[in-house]
């Protein structure tokens, strides 16, 4: 293989592994959502792109449950 082919193969292997990235469910919701404390209480924050943050007062909620559907339900849910 030359350079410039091994340089290709490099790129490929890149694109490859962002895509696979970006589409990981367990990824996706970690960037997504996250868990703060303020001023003692415990605040769910769901972020998107290009719109504002949602933010919940967990201690609004007695129970919490999830329902999903589709493939990567159970590892979004997780």
């Amino acid at each position: 293989m030359t350079a410039n082919e091994h340089q290709m193969s490099r790129d490929a292997l890149q694109m490859v592994n962002a895509a696979i990235k970006a589409v990981d469910p367990n990824i996706a919701v970690r960037e997504r959502l996250s868990i703060e404390c303020e001023n003692d209480q415990l605040m769910l924050v769901a972020k998107s792109e290009g719109a504002h943050e949602l933010t919940y007062d967990m201690s609004n909620y007695d129970t919490i449950r999830i329902i999903s559907f589709g493939k990567a339900s159970a590892a979004m849910a997780l």
